[in-house]
């Protein structure tokens, strides 16, 4: 059926147009192709359009209501692009108006992160895991951080290298735990630059 605005999109629904990657087992798919409306994640869209001109265009779920100029990838351009939103706009709105902040089924898959710090103390290294599980959640809310600051008063110690790591959950959203963990390191460092030895 259409509208006067071209096709109708009512009968869609974000869970079920994301929520797998049609290459992968991977749950939920991040970027769904405008032309055959399958889902894809982030690692496969290169694959998924293979060169074909009608699986060249995704819409990119994971800034579908947080940032308007990011949310048309075409990938034979390998860029993001204003030129299709107002021909899939009713396909934006309704992923937006059912996006929701959770989904229907626990995503359950593990994400690892992997740190390495050289030269830490002299010729020791030091290597660390972040592992992030989603949830019920839409997306992911929370966020990580792993720094090392030389702290010259810690000399005395044997070693004036301190490993800080920091975990920010977002409760509703992943905009504040973001900024706090950049914000922590600045302050972190910060410290450090206008510390003395006896503090």
């Amino acid at each position: 059926t259409k509208d006067d605005r071209g096709i109708d999109y009512g009968r869609y629904h974000t869970h079920k147009l994301f929520a797998k990657c049609a290459m992968c087992p991977r749950s939920p798919a991040a970027f769904l192709c405008v032309h055959t409306l399958e889902a894809v994640c982030a690692s496969h869209v290169a694959d998924y359009y293979g060169g074909k001109s009608d699986r060249s265009l995704f819409i990119n779920l994971l800034d579908i209501t947080t940032s308007y100029d990011r949310i048309f990838w075409c990938e034979k351009c390998k860029l993001f692009t204003w030129k299709y939103t107002d021909v899939y706009e009713p396909l934006t709105d309704q992923l937006a108006y059912t996006k929701g902040s959770y989904w229907g089924d626990s995503l359950r898959d593990v994400v690892a992160s992997e740190y390495r710090f050289k030269d830490i103390g002299g010729s020791r290294s030091l290597v660390c895991l972040g592992a992030s599980c989603q949830g019920w959640r839409a997306s992911q809310e929370d966020a990580e951080m792993a720094i090392t600051l030389s702290v010259p008063c810690l000399t005395s110690a044997g070693s004036d290298t301190l490993a800080v790591f920091g975990v920010f959950d977002g409760h509703g959203g992943d905009a504040v735990a973001k900024i706090a963990a950049k914000a922590l390191i600045a302050h972190f460092q910060a410290q450090v630059t206008i510390s003395k030895a006896n503090d």
